[in-house]
């Protein structure tokens, strides 16, 4: 476990779906801030309304965490569409949106080593090494910092955590099912794989990652302006000269505010050839003067409602 993602953390908050993942994620949370004196906000429910008692079971997810103290806020998403990508960005976009809200910094998430090898063999033969390093154990979306300190973790340490502490769960039926590429993995691959001979194959991908996120991260230190939490500027000619680290970096850019991945590195390289006005991902870029800015096209709307108003760019 890597709390440790957590030490330069003001305020805390556990993304909760009430599986035994991230509830042993809150739980390991308020032990880790109760220990470190750390200040935890509390735990956040998305309801994608996408079962018929989906409703019934976060109330009783939250009832049983409100009776230990803990301060369990439920989102429903009013008009859910059947889609996991769609699912996905609305739980991002509403976790964000509500640490913005209540001055939260960061958010922890439940992902765990199974989850990491998944992801790899997902992406296996169709990814290049950015994607082949798997799940990062930290990544910002919507300016928010999303941690991840279970992901060198085991699914067998989880079971018994929650076990051992008697901890109610319930688990997604479909989980169960074989819909889904990643339960075809996790229920008829991954329990015939070495770990250790997967993680292996994993490790120069992993080196490569974080050569290269070294790289980024110095950039952006030296050249990136932050405006806002939606609006960013660079100066284009001080990207690197090496096509593969500007395509990072401008990859890295957009999916820092969008909390997704964008086109592979590789295919951004006509965008620095070119420069000038373009959008990768609802990612605006555009040239003004000397500076290129980097824009988060969230709708309007969105923003407004939550008391941001419009940004003018």
């Amino acid at each position: 476990m890597n709390f440790g993602l957590l030490s330069s953390s003001h305020k805390i908050m556990v993304a909760l779906s009430g599986g035994k993942d991230s509830s042993a994620a809150l739980q390991l949370t308020i032990d880790y801030c109760a220990q470190h004196k750390q200040l935890l906000d509390g735990g956040v429910i998305i309801n994608h309304n996408l079962r018929t008692n989906s409703t019934e079971e976060a109330q009783k997810v939250a009832q049983y965490w409100q009776q230990k103290g803990i301060k369990i806020s439920i989102i429903h998403w009013k008009n859910p569409i059947g889609n996991q990508k769609k699912a996905r960005e609305f739980r991002l976009l509403q976790l964000a949106l509500y640490a913005h809200r209540h001055q939260v910094d960061t958010v922890v998430l439940g992902h765990n080593l199974q989850d990491k090898i998944e992801t790899y063999l997902m992406r296996r033969g169709k990814s290049t090494f950015w994607g082949l390093a798997a799940i990062a154990p930290m990544t910002y979306i919507y300016g928010i910092k999303f941690v991840r300190p279970l992901l060198s973790t085991s699914i067998e340490f989880i079971k018994n955590f929650i076990s051992t502490h008697k901890i109610p769960v319930f688990e997604d039926p479909t989980n169960s099912k074989d819909t889904y590429t990643r339960n075809t993995l996790r229920h008829h691959i991954i329990p015939s794989i070495s770990v250790r001979e997967t993680l292996l194959q994993m490790h120069t991908a992993i080196g490569e990652r974080r050569k290269y996120q070294h790289l980024i991260d110095q950039w952006l230190s030296l050249h990136l302006i932050v405006i806002d939490r939606f609006n960013y500027k660079f100066l284009w000619h001080r990207l690197p000269a090496a096509p593969l680290e500007a395509c990072l970096i401008l990859r890295h850019l957009v999916e820092k505010m969008r909390g997704r991945r964008s086109t592979s590195p590789h295919n951004l390289i006509n965008f620095i050839c070119d420069g000038g006005n373009f959008a990768i991902n609802d990612c605006q870029f555009q040239q003004r003067g000397p500076y290129t800015f980097v824009k988060e096209i969230i709708p309007f709307t969105t923003l407004r409602e939550e008391g941001y108003g419009t940004i003018n760019f």
